[in-house]
């Protein structure tokens, strides 16, 4: 296994041990991921149960595509693999999101643990702008409950995002209730309530000269029964030690608000 998907493992296989897979039981209400390159997209795929997965690829001329799904029992994950050209105009963009409840035994309450990242590698010195954007919403208030957006235009082989050691907020960002790029968001969902999580990653050659590029990303939500605070704090031990490479992570890793 490459060295900077071990404490992408490790962490997972914690929780997954930690926890017996019939503690929390994930319900999706309803929901797409969507892919698209230089204006053309292709019918979105639904995420309508759990578990699956699937994936939706989209390319013209030098530019192509490339989102996935996959959904457990207790995680989504929706990813990203673009492919870009140096042409001005030229752009691959990944969209999606879904409406889901989660429930726990024994509370009311279920904890989350929440991942992104979004990395760039370019061909040469003239990078292309790099967008990322994630967002929950607790569907029931109305209300906000996480968001985060970030935009590069200057940094060669930018990482955008957080929980993820090496990322970063970019040239601009709009935090919201974002833990900051070197922490992963910790939080908890009533149990039975609906929310909806929505991401978008863009890879864009849209203002000037810029060099072809690749882009991988990936959020991640996963959900655990109530635990001690020795636990959760030995989780967030981990996620700590991710790795700063993210490439290739596709669907095994892992726009606005769905309305």
């Amino acid at each position: 296994m490459p060295k900077r998907f071990r404490a992408v493992a490790l962490t997972f296989l914690f929780l997954f041990l930690a926890f017996p897979a019939s503690a929390v039981s994930l319900t999706i209400v309803d929901g797409e991921v969507f892919a698209q390159v230089s204006g053309v997209s292709e019918t979105p795929i639904p995420i309508s149960v759990a578990p699956s997965e699937d994936s939706i690829t989209v390319s013209r001329g030098a530019n192509s595509s490339t989102t996935a799904f996959v959904v457990s029992n207790r995680s989504i994950t929706i990813s990203a693999d673009h492919v870009r050209g140096a042409t001005l105009g030229d752009e691959a963009s990944s969209r999606g999101g879904a409406f889901f409840s989660v429930s726990g035994p024994g509370g009311e309450r279920v904890p989350y643990i929440l991942t992104a990242a979004y990395e760039a590698e370019d061909e040469g010195e003239e990078p292309g702008r790099v967008y990322m954007s994630v967002s929950m919403w607790d569907l029931a208030t109305d209300q906000v409950i996480f968001s985060a957006l970030y935009t590069s235009f200057d940094t060669v082989d930018e990482i955008l995002g957080f929980g993820v050691p090496g990322t970063s907020g970019g040239d601009l960002s709009t935090q919201g209730h974002s833990p900051g790029p070197g922490n992963p968001a910790l939080g908890e969902l009533f149990s039975g309530r609906t929310y909806s999580i929505s991401v978008a990653f863009v890879s864009g050659n849209n203002s000037g000269p810029a060099d072809a590029a690749t882009a991988t990303g990936f959020v991640r939500i996963s959900f655990v029964p109530e635990p001690s605070t020795g636990l959760l704090a030995g989780a967030g031990v981990l996620l700590l030690g991710l790795g700063r490479q993210v490439r290739r992570l596709r669907a095994q890793c892992g726009a606005g608000h769905l309305r």
